[in-house]
């Protein structure tokens, strides 16, 4: 989704224009949503991970930007920044891929 949303990004500035700020909006709902529900997938059958009584999905949607690099450190030991530092890139994604068509053209 993210680099469906990064070509859409791309696409509307190299035709100049911007999307929406309601787009971006509903895209970062959507992302949370998202990252909530790859975790909740992805901690189920982990030993490493205590799954608490409550909903952790709830959780994940309302908390994801504190708990998501403990999450990650935790399972993933040292290769958990690498997968931050992609996830702190995914926002850019959009940026970065126009920046790499400006260089290109």
């Amino acid at each position: 989704m993210s680099v469906a949303v990064a070509v859409y990004h791309v696409a509307a500035l190299y035709h100049s224009y911007e999307p929406s700020a309601d787009f971006y909006r509903v895209w970062g709902y959507v992302f949370a949503l998202l990252l909530a529900t790859w975790v909740d997938e992805d901690s189920r059958g982990r030993i490493e991970v205590d799954r608490p009584s409550f909903d952790i999905g709830m959780f994940m949607g309302l908390f994801w930007i504190l708990y998501l690099p403990w999450y990650l450190v935790r399972t993933r030991g040292a290769k958990g920044w690498l997968w931050i530092a992609g996830l702190l890139a995914l926002p850019f994604l959009g940026w970065i891929l126009h920046l790499l068509l400006y260089v290109a053209t």
